[in-house]
This record gives structure tokens, sequence and C-alpha cells, in this order.
């Protein structure tokens, strides 16, 4: 919840300095530095959160619930939740990491009290083996 947060006021920040901005080349006809020091602003802001993104998914693992087309993702220890369930019954969760190999469609079943404790293992990863290709074949279905 925290992260909404952080990029929404990062984006009300923008936004007020962009208007500032144009505040400032408006009534200062150019004879001031307010416009200059207010898009600064705009400019470190926008930086600031593209890094901070940036940093997010790659610290995360992007946890997507089925159809309903929420998405969370994972704190530091791997620990996510989701809320507002009204009724329990199956659900597909996927998993994505840009590091790691996809788990996609995991079925879980969400009990009546709304929760359920779902551990999953990603595979591949920086330090996996890469794969081997695959093995090439001619017409006749030989080795070629």
């Amino acid at each position: 919840m925290w992260i909404k947060v952080i990029i929404v006021l990062t984006f009300i920040g923008i936004v007020a300095s962009l208007a500032s901005g144009l505040f400032y080349l408006v009534n200062d006809k150019g004879d001031s530095r307010r416009t200059l020091r207010a898009l600064t602003m705009r400019i470190g802001l926008s930086i600031g959160l593209f890094v901070f993104l940036m940093i997010l998914i790659g610290l995360g693992v992007t946890v997507l619930l089925g159809k309903d087309g929420r998405s969370t993702t994972t704190d530091s220890d791997g620990s996510y939740e989701f809320g507002g369930f009204r009724t329990s019954g199956a659900v597909a969760l996927s998993f994505e990491h840009p590091q790691y190999d996809s788990l996609d469609g995991r079925q879980v079943t969400i009990d009546p009290t709304g929760t359920v404790q779902v551990d999953v293992q990603l595979t591949g990863g920086p330090d996996a083996p890469p794969a081997a290709p695959p093995a090439a074949t001619t017409d006749e279905g030989g080795e070629a």
C-alpha cells in the first residue's frame, strides 16, 4: 500500500512542478530563474520515480490473480497479499520475475475465511545453467 502512496504523491509533485513552471514562465516573462528551478524539479522527480519503479521490479515477484486482472508484488521476504475476497473458491495464480522462469496458472482454493498460504519456488535465474538447445533433425527424422 505504501508503494502506491509514494507513486501517487510523486505524480502529484510532478504535475505541481510542471504547473508552477508554466505559471512562472507566463508571469515572470523570462526575468527569473524560477521557471528553470520548477522544471528541474519535475525532471528530478520523474527520474526518481523511474528509478524507484525499476528497483521495485527487480526486488519482487509479480503475482497475478487469475482472470480478475489484479496483481501485486512480493515484499523482500516473499510475502504478498490480495484483499477484498468476498467468497471462497478456486483461483489461478501466476508468478513472474524478470530473472526467473514464470509459473502460470497455479490453482489454489480460498477457504471461507479468505485466507490461503501458497509456497512456490521459481526455477531458472541468474545462477541456473543455460537450457540445452533442441536437437536438430533432418527431413527423414534422423539426427543432423
